[in-house]
């Protein structure tokens, strides 16, 4: 159908933009993420035996993306591609409820997934400001789908909470 080849062509554009990224070098946060998941991989515990101020979710981020694909540069990244590909296929799935126009759709998928890619700098990529894209647009269309009058308001409302307990997970300040 004409929706799935929109689809299938904002998805490649996302992941070709990801790729270019996958060799970029890691700055400050993001090699003390790493070296602080792969610590944990061995069994140290946050907050006990590695310490950062900052809240688990991007511990837990670097801890799943360096056990699936290595604690490095490139294992990483991929990881974040994957992470923005789910997004982009998660606002797939809520804009063309909103959006009449797979070409609309696909747009605002290629505008939102494949231009994080090309507007960060190295330094900015696998940052938690970033990543939280993900939980929050979940959060929101679960909230909107709590309206009165639609399908099962309370479970769409508890899953809009959920997402919103992942977003504190990822940071604390977005909780207003």
């Amino acid at each position: 159908s004409t929706g799935r080849a929109w689809m299938g062509g904002a998805m490649a554009l996302v992941v070709v933009t990801g790729l270019i990224n996958l060799p970029l070098p890691f700055f400050g946060d993001q090699a003390l993420y790493t070296v602080m998941a792969s610590m944990m991989s061995d069994g140290a515990a946050l907050y006990t035996d590695v310490w950062d101020l900052k809240q688990p979710g991007i511990f837990a981020f670097y801890l799943a993306a360096g056990s699936s694909f290595g604690f490095t540069e490139v294992g990483i990244h991929v990881f974040e591609m994957l992470w923005w590909s789910a997004f982009s296929v998660v606002l797939w799935v809520t804009m063309r409820r909103i959006l009449n126009s797979p070409a609309a759709v696909a747009a605002t998928v290629v505008l939102i997934g494949g231009g994080y890619f090309l507007a960060v700098s190295p330094s900015e990529l696998t940052q938690v400001e970033g990543l939280v894209g993900v939980p929050v647009c979940a959060c929101l269309w679960f909230a909107y789908r709590s309206e009165p009058g639609t399908t099962d308001p309370q479970r769409s409302l508890a899953l809009s909470g959920v997402f919103g307990g992942i977003v504190l997970l990822f940071k604390l300040i977005f909780l207003p």
